[in-house]
């Protein structure tokens, strides 16, 4: 089996409704310390169960960035689901603080992992900076540079030539492409090598 993303989220969901199921059951009765137990309980499940996810998801061909997107998975989903439990363990049958505040800072990764998942890596900004350069060089003609760089992919389509575009757009005379375009793998940069021409 191939890393792919839906075998990684698929995992992370999973493990994050393991760790609900288990903040949900501890916290039965409805105690400060039980609360605190749940708490323990959702962290030992998440780090149980991922550990074992990596040994039937690794030998099937799970890479490091694959183990890295699970990490950041689990913070962003099932941190989260975890949360909403807690809130609805303080909600059931009145009002329970300790388990509602816990619960309402365990959501916070879930904004942050929409904003980084689906806007940041959208942003596309473009910058213009004008630099004087020693009088004494030779030739006056003015030299505009373009970088690119933080393209992050693992497929060439229309937002990574969109970038390519603009960037040709402002008919640079040298090009420097600092790092960090690809992320695939060989087979993915063999089949995506004659889009990145």
């Amino acid at each position: 089996m191939e890393h792919t993303t839906v075998a990684v989220t698929a995992t992370a969901v999973v493990i994050g409704a393991l760790a609900a199921l288990a903040t949900w059951f501890v916290t039965r009765p409805r105690t400060t310390a039980r609360v605190l137990l749940a708490i323990v309980a959702a962290g030992v499940v998440t780090v149980v169960a991922a550990w074992a996810s990596l040994f039937v998801l690794v030998p099937r061909g799970l890479d490091e960035w694959g183990v890295v997107h699970l990490a950041y998975l689990l913070l962003t989903l099932a941190v989260p689901m975890v949360g909403i439990t807690l809130i609805a363990v303080g909600l059931r049958g009145g009002r329970m603080w300790l388990a509602i505040g816990i619960g309402a800072v365990l959501l916070v990764p879930a904004p942050l992992g929409a904003y980084a998942t689906h806007v940041e890596p959208t942003w596309l900004r473009t910058d213009e900076v004008a630099l004087a350069v020693d009088p004494a060089r030779s030739g006056s003609d003015p030299i505009r540079i373009g970088v690119l760089s933080d393209i992050q992919t693992n497929d060439v389509g229309g937002y990574e030539q969109s970038a390519v575009d603009r960037l040709m757009a402002t008919e640079p005379d040298i090009i420097l492409i600092p790092g960090d375009l690809f992320q695939g793998n060989q087979e993915e940069v063999l089949r995506n090598r004659g889009e990145m021409v």
